[in-house]
């Protein structure tokens, strides 16, 4: 596996300098710039999503909780959901709550778990009082859908689908 450390060497700069380029912090010459992304062409080199995400304290993700997978609604909601978080640079998260409010409320948690940067939620079965709950703890934007909820929850947005036929999700 080519590490940074490989591609440092090949470029002859630091380390450090190959993190700055990849994180695309600090002042780093062009030329300096292009002879790094250079040696990682060369060597073939893939950054680790991982560290990067720990390092930027985000993932880039945007994870998505549906109540189940079945039937054609939530096939295009999975394709909206998708092209618009791609679209804005972002990868799309999704795991199924399989229709119970425990099961739900499980996905929410894995998916702040692997450091999401927010969370969508479908949900049927969990009830409001577990939603407010999950608003305040969650270190994450949660967004549901599907839901009227009261206006004391700041932090969420709620839609409808009775009032929304589609919705625009902006990144």
């Amino acid at each position: 596996m080519i590490t940074m450390l490989d591609v440092s060497i090949r470029a002859g700069v630091s380390k450090a300098t190959v993190s700055r380029v990849l994180n695309g912090t600090g002042q780093v010459k062009k030329s300096t710039r292009e002879a790094v992304f250079k040696a990682m062409d060369e060597l073939g080199y893939r950054p680790n999503f991982l560290a990067q995400s720990l390092a930027n304290k985000s993932s880039n993700s945007i994870g998505l909780v549906v109540s189940n997978f079945d039937g054609p609604y939530f096939g295009r909601l999975l394709r909206q959901a998708a092209k618009q978080i791609e679209a804005s640079g972002k990868h799309l998260v999704v795991t199924d709550g399989h229709d119970t409010p425990e099961d739900e409320l499980q996905a929410v948690q894995l998916l702040a778990d692997r450091r999401c940067d927010a969370i969508i939620l479908y949900t049927r079965f969990t009830d409001e009082a577990a939603l407010m709950a999950l608003f305040e703890r969650l270190p994450v934007p949660l967004m549901v859908i599907n839901r009227d909820l009261p206006r004391r929850a700041s932090a969420a947005y709620s839609s409808s689908s009775r009032r929304r036929r589609s919705m625009r999700l902006t990144i």
